[in-house]
């Protein structure tokens, strides 16, 4: 009888913390007020109508709110799967969105559907589904948050949708990628973002010779291709003279950013600095739309790790090499120490 009464007075006492800890009334209250002071008129009037069966039961919820134009051009009220589509079930400000890295999954409130991060962590805009959100909360009390957005977010969105759409994600074309240009250029931060990640060999290369190839006010961008240093230490040819060409070979002169290279159509090619040698996107056979290869059997690993307004950088699995495929023909790939080819 006693652990029973136990029990029971454990049930009761869980069962206050939990509703004591939920999103009140009185929060609802005063975020739609500060909606309707903020211009969002239409959500501030939803908001309370909907909050009781959709949020209630959760102790922290982020709420991305469309504009009232938006609402004006949806055939009557919003329907609730589409208001549900709008809620995550947890806080989050803009800090943390800004740290989600592109591709990144938010739970929502319809079941089985998720939002998408479409935005890079060195991006000083967050979007999500292709959408800029607001870097300025409209209401945040540290438990309830809400960011406003031009209009409703899509449902049956998804990467390939962002990636194929021209007007969201620009695809440069091989006329914008050129090779090396002698000048002095400064990638100081980007060197030391490498090594922080274990691209340290690669650091070092870019110190000695990136930093000959573009003016200080110039405005052309490159793109780094970096492998680890456990497979540069693996790959590297015993002949010092020819480090510089397994460099030049990682390199494009021109900005390619992970939304640029996941839209690529399979088997498009872009020019490095080292002459005649061509880097390939591949998509991957992985059931994942950011799941791509480089020359074949290169997978990026870490896509976009730093960028600035003069380098961007993704991580590779391995080294790009030539390989003896034929008496005329040359496939580019992965190293391997029966057939590696050096320059």
């Amino acid at each position: 009888m006693a652990s029973n009464s136990i029990f029971s007075l454990l049930a009761i006492f869980f069962l206050l913390i939990s509703l004591s800890s939920a999103i009140s009334d009185e929060t609802i209250k005063n975020a739609a007020e500060v909606l309707s002071n903020s211009g969002y008129h239409s959500m501030s009037l939803t908001l309370p109508l909907i909050s009781q069966p959709l949020i209630s039961t959760f102790t922290s919820v982020t709420l991305f709110t469309p504009s009232d134009f938006s609402f004006s051009l949806t055939t009557g009220q919003p329907s609730l799967s589409l208001l549900q589509y709008h809620f995550c079930p947890r806080f989050y400000s803009f800090a943390d969105l800004q740290s989600l890295s592109y591709g990144f999954q938010l739970p929502t409130l319809l079941p089985n559907f998720s939002l998408n991060i479409t935005s890079s962590v060195f991006d000083d805009d967050v979007s999500i589904n292709g959408v800029k959100i607001s870097s300025s909360a409209v209401f945040d009390d540290g438990f309830f948050a809400i960011f406003a957005i031009d209009r409703f977010f899509n449902p049956n969105f998804t990467v390939e949708t962002l990636a194929s759409s021209p007007s969201l994600s620009p695809i440069p074309s091989l006329s914008q990628c050129s090779g090396f240009t002698p000048g002095d250029g400064v990638y100081g931060d980007a060197s030391a973002a490498l090594r922080s990640r274990g691209y340290s060999l690669m650091a070092a290369f870019l110190d000695l010779q990136v930093t000959q190839f573009y003016d200080d006010d110039d405005d052309k961008v490159i793109t780094v291709f970096a492998p680890t240093d456990a497979a540069m230490e693996v790959g590297l040819p015993g002949n010092y003279s020819n480090w510089r060409s397994i460099f030049l070979r990682h390199v494009v002169g021109c900005e390619l950013s992970w939304s640029d290279l996941v839209g690529f159509g399979e088997g498009f090619s872009v020019p490095t600095f080292l002459k005649g040698f061509m880097i390939n996107v591949n998509h991957s056979d992985k059931d994942s739309a950011y799941s791509l290869m480089i020359n074949g059997d290169v997978s990026v690993d870490f896509p976009e790790f730093y960028r600035n307004d003069k380098i961007v950088v993704h991580g590779l699995s391995g080294i790009l090499v030539v390989h003896e495929k034929s008496g005329r023909e040359v496939r580019r790939g992965a190293y391997s120490p029966s057939n590696h080819v050096e320059f």
